[in-house]
């Protein structure tokens, strides 16, 4: 096995897929798979195979490589939480689950992020009070860390306990905004934003509410506006590179 060809191979398919440019990505997968060997590196190759499948949503192809992976390095944690990722997008919930526990068990019971996206996977079914627990324990692993509590507050308030919402709020030092709408649909922006400890890069501009005695001609100058932003704006990013989302469906409005 050439194996500095190989690390080659595999760092520009990195490069490919960061830049979302999957076609080339997979062209370098597939030569390290060619001159690679049954390794723990060839493990990488299969990985990066199987999320480059994920995002053209060629599911079973990426079931498929995950697993190759895992039989070449199964001791490697990372490899089990992206099977976990493909079968959450691919909506295959419950097996998403198993391999977020089997990811957990390997950690020593130390991987909080498992139990947080076993917890996120609850959400979606609509499981809350499950999504509580598991998130909960996630807190208890970690420690206060805002986006953990946030969707907490989502749950809780799905569940119409407004007070532990609120103090999950405060504890987690989170905007007002913040469980006013519903930020999962900007879950990887809010999450880099957070980490970034730059909340005021941040903001949520609520829908234009208009008195019923507004003058009518006044009203007509408003109507656009009152029509492009129906449910709220979420906001992110510095000035001059800003985006801003739809608070309700999470469609992209515009790009400074």
């Amino acid at each position: 096995m050439q194996k500095g060809l190989l690390k080659q191979y595999l760092n520009q398919a990195e490069k490919f897929l960061r830049e979302k440019n999957y076609r080339e990505a997979l062209i370098k997968v597939e030569q390290a798979i060619v001159i690679g060997e049954e390794t723990t590196i060839t493990a990488r190759a299969y990985q990066m195979r199987a999320k480059i499948n994920k995002e053209l949503e060629n599911f079973d192809s990426a079931i498929t490589d995950i697993k190759k992976a895992i039989e070449l390095n199964p001791n490697y944690i990372e490899l089990y939480k992206t099977t976990a990722d493909i079968f959450t997008a691919g909506k295959r919930f419950n097996e998403a689950i198993d391999f977020y526990t089997k990811a957990f068990e390997i950690s020593k019971e130390k991987d909080y992020d498992s139990l947080f996206q076993i917890g996120n996977i609850y959400y979606k079914k609509n499981e809350y009070d499950r999504a509580i627990e598991y998130y909960t324990q996630s807190i208890e692993l970690v420690g206060t860390l805002p986006l953990i509590y946030g969707s907490r507050a989502l749950a809780y308030i799905k569940m119409d306990k407004l007070p532990e919402a609120e103090q999950d709020r405060l504890s987690a030092g989170l905007p007002q905004w913040y469980v006013e709408i519903n930020p999962l649909l900007f879950f990887n922006d809010v999450s880099t934003v957070l980490k970034g400890k730059n909340p005021e890069l941040v903001r949520y501009e609520p829908p234009l509410t208009i008195p019923k005695d507004t003058d009518e001609s006044i009203l007509k100058r408003l109507q656009s506006k009152i029509n492009r932003n129906p449910n709220g704006t979420v906001i992110f990013g510095p000035r001059m590179a800003e985006r801003a989302y739809d608070a309700k469906t999470g469609k992209l409005l515009w790009i400074s």
